[in-house]
């Protein structure tokens, strides 16, 4: 999903789909741990979509994805572009199941009701909208706050918290997982939208993928990977390291 038309400090993530797909041909394929080579799975690459520059062209499309892959039982794995793309494949599924929790890894909580000024739609109030329309959000890895996020995080706690990994075990249900690539530290991972210094590791963040994945009782419902800016990255090193989150949690999926 290439888009980034409401990207507000380093624009660029609208190409990580392309480039993404681009350096993931270089990756091995094979999880020897898990006896699993990620050129055998039943995956299709569906390709990008048209490039959308206006948000409600974009939201519909998304939705008619997640309805469909729904509706086909699929599991859904998208690469933004900017973070705003989950909101609408989010709210979709939400009126499809019961019992959704979504698992956002996110150095932000995106909870603004507005920004810039007067806009509500954007990759800032992603998780805010989302609140609206009844989604519980478990962040982790959250470290950089606006008082009135925090404010707004702590005025909801049953529906939003900042979780750890000792407490995934007591998660159950659909689940959806989010991840911004800013979540882990900008010495690996340089090239985001709004990079944020002192973030987890990619093997700490691997780790805790695999983690979701194998809970029992837990149903993996669909992922998105976002945030990543070729135009701004070192060497492809940011695009490497989201080809190789997206070919783990393949093979994760397919481990349970």
């Amino acid at each position: 999903m290439p888009f980034d038309s409401t990207t507000s400090f380093k624009p660029g993530t609208r190409f990580a789909p392309q480039k993404i797909r681009e350096v993931g041909w270089e990756l091995e394929s094979y999880n020897p741990s898990l006896g699993l080579d990620v050129e055998e799975l039943p995956v299709a690459d569906l390709g990008d979509t048209q490039l959308f520059v206006e948000y409600e062209s974009l939201a519909f499309t998304l939705r008619r994805i997640a309805r469909l892959s729904r509706v086909a039982g699929k599991t859904l794995f998208i690469v933004g572009g900017e973070h705003l793309i989950t909101y609408p494949i989010v709210a979709e599924i939400k009126k499809l199941l019961k019992n959704l929790t979504l698992i956002v890894f996110d150095a932000h909580l995106d909870l603004r009701d507005e920004y810039p000024s007067g806009t509500r739609f954007s990759h800032a109030t992603v998780m805010r909208r989302l609140a609206e329309e009844g989604v519980n959000i478990y962040y982790i890895g959250a470290r950089a706050f606006s008082r009135e996020e925090y404010e707004f995080l702590t005025s909801h706690p049953e529906s939003l918290k900042i979780v750890s990994r000792d407490t995934l075990e007591n998660i159950e249900g659909n689940l959806y997982i989010s991840i911004d690539v800013d979540v882990i530290d900008p010495a690996y991972a340089p090239a985001v939208g709004n990079p944020e210094p002192l973030g987890i590791t990619p093997s700490h963040l691997l780790s805790t993928l695999k983690e979701l994945f194998s809970l029992e009782r837990t149903k993996i419902v669909g992922l998105d990977i976002v945030e990543v800016n070729p135009l701004v990255d070192v060497n492809d090193v940011t695009s490497l390291l989201a080809a190789k989150i997206l070919m783990e949690s393949l093979f994760y999926n397919f481990s349970r």
